[in-house]
């Protein structure tokens, strides 16, 4: 499977701050790959390299295309991006009048832009917010409003930088399992999140800490050092973190990522 995303040997750095040293990373086509780490460990800086919204001057590559000036139309075309405040997004009376503004940025007709809205609202069960004003929204409305503008336009790469963080567990877990569909149908999702229980959801997990990628693994692999979670304050998710002290006095013989599933073999 080839990588959609490529950084090689990237050094970057805001004014005098490094913010990157000599760092790299693959990602490979659709796969669900979550990021977690401390405040300042680079993670919404890696998004804004990825989706074109900082030229880097160096080896990034989006989908085969350095990420440059002359690539950028293109790079924002293939990168769907949603941010944890997304208010300065909003420009228009009502989120259906929104995303018709933000869908017209990719030449698409009336009825396809009508299509879009109307597949992107009923994945994410928002339709009833179409006729709402944005700025009336609460936090996590409006965060599940630009995530639905991120999917829209038909991106190849969807990324989250702490888009769900205001939005309840019940719903944040339906747009994750969503989100897990999506990359089975070859569409590359990034979530950037603080939230360990995220990580359940995709396929794949990276800890980043001041700027290093410490972690690379699938989701199975990545509990087999329990060391590299707590030694950067990371909490486990509460299904593994059950599992391990289970294992510990020998109840169960394998880390668990699915409640029923955990429950099934205690009861057998």
């Amino acid at each position: 499977m080839d990588a959609i995303i490529q950084i090689k040997d990237l050094n970057f750095e805001y004014k005098d701050k490094k913010v990157f040293s000599n760092f790299s990373l693959n990602i490979k086509k659709g796969t669900f790959t979550t990021i977690i780490g401390p405040n300042g460990s680079g993670k919404t800086t890696l998004a804004k390299l990825i989706s074109g919204m900082i030229n880097p001057k160096a080896y990034v590559k989006i989908d085969d295309m350095f990420v440059n000036s002359k690539n950028i139309k293109r790079i924002r075309k293939t990168v769907g991006l949603a941010l944890s405040n997304p208010d300065n997004q909003f420009v228009c009376d009502t989120v259906k009048e929104d995303m018709i503004f933000a869908l017209k940025n990719y030449n698409y007709s009336k009825e396809k832009i009508k299509e879009k809205i109307t597949d992107v609202t009923e994945l994410l069960d928002i339709s009833y917010l179409l006729d709402i004003d944005p700025h009336h929204l609460s936090g996590g409305e409006k965060q599940l409003v630009s995530t639905a503008i991120a999917l829209a336009h038909d991106a190849k790469i969807i990324v989250l930088d702490e888009a769900l963080s205001m939005v309840d567990s019940v719903k944040r877990n339906k747009v994750l399992n969503s989100l897990n569909t999506l990359s089975k149908k070859g569409i590359t999702i990034i979530n950037i999140t603080n939230d360990s229980e995220d990580l359940l959801k995709g396929s794949d997990v990276i800890i980043m800490s001041e700027g290093n990628i410490i972690l690379q693994e699938k989701l199975k692999n990545s509990f087999k050092n329990v060391n590299l979670f707590t030694d950067n304050n990371i909490a486990l998710p509460f299904i593994v973190d059950l599992s391990i002290k289970l294992q510990y006095y020998k109840v169960i013989d394998r880390i668990y990522y699915d409640n029923k599933k955990l429950v099934d073999a205690l009861w057998k």
